[in-house]
């Protein structure tokens, strides 16, 4: 309960600072939201290894993605790492989970998923055609 009412402050917010007016709704599908992304037109909240794609608009949902699993579609978390990891900022939706990366589109159409070689890798951005990050060691290895 207390999750479900931080994301509708957390909508609050984000409406104030769009000059779109306070308007107060209940997001239907949800137990216990941990994130939210935000792009121009749709807002994407993560639950384990569910994302929920909403329409900024008339805040409806408009499709769940992903379930827990090592397949295409599915996503693993790494319980001391935290919860899945998206990128809205391009055309694409890009989802970092434990170990793999999946695209998207906006609309939630599986394209594709890339491995990673270190399951430690975070935070990756867009960088032209390309992508960077971080990632840790664990041992006696420098952090990178």
């Amino acid at each position: 309960m207390i999750k479900k009412t931080l994301v509708t402050v957390l909508l609050m917010a984000c409406s104030l600072l769009l000059n779109a007016g306070t308007k107060i709704v209940e997001l239907t599908g949800l137990g216990r939201p941990e994130a939210i992304f935000l792009d121009k037109t749709q807002f994407y909240i993560t639950e384990g290894t569910s994302i929920y794609i909403y329409s900024q608009k008339d805040f409806k949902l408009l499709k769940k993605i992903g379930k827990s699993g090592e397949g295409p579609q599915e996503f693993s978390l790494n319980p001391n790492l935290g919860g899945l990891v998206l990128d809205v900022s391009t055309d694409e939706l890009i989802v970092n989970s434990f170990n793999k990366l999946s695209w998207f589109s906006k609309d939630g159409t599986f394209k594709k998923e890339q491995k990673l070689p270190n399951p430690f890798i975070l935070a990756l951005q867009p960088f032209g055609k390309n992508l960077i990050g971080t990632s840790f060691n664990i041992g006696n290895e420098r952090w990178r």
